[in-house]
């Protein structure tokens, strides 16, 4: 009846890690088709591309390691050698597993290494350390500390023998080091997931307004303002989400907590579920961190159908300063017009009104482009 049990526990697992496993190829999907259509900084979007393949690529392997885990238990366990105790066996196949079992640690430090890095990225992109650079070393000091962490976790992988992998993780050096690859990026997680939130709330605050308080396509541009914001609220969310997911991760590894839930059998059924999800959940964030940050099409869509354009204009902001008889002057000659497709729209502007206004100590500008329609870069 145990066995049973886990065999039950184990292909519940696989088949949830499959399904997620297909959500996470969609995104993947997504991701290169918004990057391949991106013109602007295409040095970055060929190394994201690169991270997000070799990440597709890991989550592939690490799902085809636990199918591999699946079938070889049950082959050892109910067919080969019958005539052996189900005892013997079946520490055959916990032998096995325990061979597989640090290389598929190893490969999902490195893949969660992956994920840190591109979270940092899309930080830079959208400008979420508010102009102050000193506050991006933060993510990227749990970054260097996930760097160092890897390389001890893959000596201590690489000085294991065939069937030595559960007593090397109960060396104190070890045990501690894979606890640290899960601590560094629950803390890189939750640092990124505070500045995209202070970016949420600065943008409410200062850019906003500018939308609500112009006259002309109001309607348009109160839809360009709620989808930005919906933007951004997913990404608060979602990098919520995330830390909520490495947070469960480091409380579940600590002696205590782990001694505890193997005691109650709904909680090891939903503890397996979980673990066999993690290799695909911490490439599929970063992923879905990419696709939120560049559909820039999403945000204007209305936007552009309600004027009849094809493109937008791309501008740049420009402040009236008022003299004693209030004529509008400029401070640098006009502002630069152009025209950009509508997918090609930054989100990264938006800190770059919030940031004018602050410096200027203005809360309205004035903007001026030239066309028949008049839509704010941001």
């Amino acid at each position: 009846m145990a066995l049973a049990t886990t065999y039950y526990r184990l292909f519940a697992a696989i088949v949830g890690e499959t399904f997620l496993l297909t959500t996470y190829g969609v995104f993947v999907l997504k991701s290169l088709l918004l990057l391949r259509r991106s013109t602007t900084q295409q040095r970055s979007g060929y190394l994201l591309t690169v991270a997000i393949l070799t990440m597709f690529a890991l989550a592939i392997v690490l799902w085809t390691l636990d199918l591999v885990n699946f079938i070889m238990e049950a082959k050892i366990t109910l067919i080969q050698n019958s005539e052996d105790p189900i005892d013997t066996k079946a520490n055959k196949a916990l032998a096995f597993i325990f061979r597989l079992e640090g290389a598929q640690d190893l490969l999902y430090a490195y893949m969660t290494l992956l994920g840190d890095a591109v979270i940092i990225d899309r930080i830079w992109k959208l400008q979420a350390f508010s102009g102050s650079l000193w506050v991006l070393s933060v993510p990227c000091a749990f970054l260097f500390g996930s760097v160092v962490a890897t390389i001890m976790l893959t000596t201590c992988v690489a000085q294991l023998g065939p069937g030595n992998l559960q007593e090397s993780f109960q060396n104190p050096l070890c045990n501690k080091v894979q606890s640290i690859t899960f601590v560094m990026p629950c803390a890189n997680t939750a640092v990124t997931t505070i500045l995209i939130g202070v970016t949420t709330w600065k943008y409410r605050k200062s850019i906003a307004p500018l939308f609500r308080n112009n006259d002309s396509d109001v309607g348009s541009r109160k839809t360009k303002r709620t989808q930005c914001e919906r933007i951004l609220v997913l990404l608060l969310e979602s990098g919520i989400l995330y830390f909520l997911f490495f947070a469960t991760q480091v409380i579940v590894a600590t002696p205590p907590v782990h001694t505890w839930t193997e005691s109650l059998p709904g909680l090891v059924f939903a503890l397996k579920m979980y673990t066999y999800s993690t290799s695909v959940i911490v490439g599929m964030y970063p992923t879905i961190l990419i696709v939120l940050a560049n559909s820039k099409h999403n945000v204007l869509d209305r936007a552009a159908a309600s004027s009849g354009m094809t493109s937008l204009p791309s501008i740049q902001i420009a402040r009236w300063h008022t003299d004693a008889d209030r004529t509008p002057t400029y401070p640098t000659g006009q502002p630069e017009i152009g025209t950009r497709q509508l997918d090609e729209i930054e989100l990264d502007d938006l800190h770059a009104l919030s940031l004018n206004d602050e410096e200027k100590g203005e809360t309205h500008p004035k903007l001026r482009v030239a066309g028949p329609a008049a839509f704010p870069h941001g």
